[in-house]
């Protein structure tokens, strides 16, 4: 990474969450199922759909 010292990784990893890698560190976070399993009682997941694709541009945007 010495190359691209700016260098932002995002990797989403599903149901385990996401991860983001730079030149200095990893950071993990947990998916919201994971965080409040409760979430699945009250609602009924039917399409995730585009959700990594809106994840991905909030952070870009958000990182920009």
């Amino acid at each position: 990474m010495t190359k691209h010292p700016k260098l932002r990784v995002l990797l989403k990893l599903g149901k385990r969450g996401a991860a983001i890698i730079t030149n200095e560190v990893l950071v993990k976070g947990p998916s919201a199922t994971r965080i409040n399993k409760a979430i699945l009682d009250d609602y009924k997941i039917i399409d995730t759909v585009g959700a990594g694709d809106c994840f991905t541009g909030a952070f870009a945007v958000k990182h920009a």
